[in-house]
């Protein structure tokens, strides 16, 4: 009985054993048998919801973007009629709203691919000094629309971190979408590369006063799963002065 506990099959679960005989040790080897097609039948149903689980959200996720695309092309056409400020504000914070939900739809299909193993993955060397200067680039109209300085400190020396580029797009996004949303009051984002370590850094409130607001929970689940499964190792330093966020590649090489 202990041999066979110790062969599994490729669920992990116990082979089943051949029955010797019909005494008390027969029947033993009987309910062990019973008990290992009980856990694979509830493997399979679990594989089997899962999978219903993530083709729901799938579809789920492609349901709803439809409608947002169509409310957002109706603000736009109605938009050039709306001659008061007051009514551009609004209009502006409809927008916003309609980001903010397709964000969380993007995050939401994100986690459960990830949770899933079925998000794809290909790892490359990647310069981080030059990823850093151009994320950096692109999210600088934002920042600035918010008011927010954005500080860059890079180094000369190449610093190459073997990752999926898609993967740090993704995670450097969601950092940076949640400093918008909820640290722009401190005015400053900054981002820096060290020689093992990079940094993404704001002056808001934080963490712990935004943890009850929608959104930052989801995106920081997403960005600790990936970084993660890319052997990065994440933490987290934050108080009413600000956040810091550091990465650290375990097996960096310059």
């Amino acid at each position: 009985m202990q041999e066979a506990m110790e062969r599994k099959g490729e669920a992990g679960i116990p082979l089943p054993v051949k029955r010797s005989n019909g005494d008390e040790i027969g029947q033993l080897e009987e309910s062990f048998n019973h008990m290992i097609h009980e856990l694979e039948e509830s493997r399979q149903r679990e594989q089997q919801e899962e999978k219903i689980r993530r083709e729901l959200i799938a579809n789920l996720s492609h349901d709803l973007r439809t409608p947002l695309t169509t409310i957002r092309a109706a603000l736009n056409g109605v938009s050039p009629e709306v001659t008061s400020e007051q009514g551009q504000d609004k209009l502006l914070s409809v927008n916003n709203k309609i980001d903010y939900v397709s964000d969380l739809i993007d995050n939401l299909l994100s986690f459960t691919l990830l949770t899933g193993k079925k998000y794809p993955y290909h790892p490359e060397d990647i310069e981080m000094n030059r990823f850093i200067r151009e994320t950096a680039a692109h999210w600088y109209p934002a920042l600035e629309e918010h008011g927010i300085e954005v500080d860059v400190q890079t180094l000369d020396k190449p610093i190459y971190w073997n990752v999926d580029p898609k993967w740090m797009e993704r995670v450097f996004d969601n950092l940076l979408q949640n400093l918008v949303r909820y640290a722009s009051d401190g005015g400053y984002a900054g981002l820096a590369v060290t020689h093992d370590k990079i940094t993404v850094e704001d002056h808001g409130p934080g963490m712990k006063k935004t943890a009850d607001r929608q959104g930052t929970g989801i995106g920081l689940s997403i960005v600790e799963l990936m970084t993660r499964e890319m052997n990065v190792r994440l933490a987290i330093e934050t108080d009413e002065q600000g956040t810091k966020v550091s990465m650290t590649k375990k097996d960096a090489h310059a």
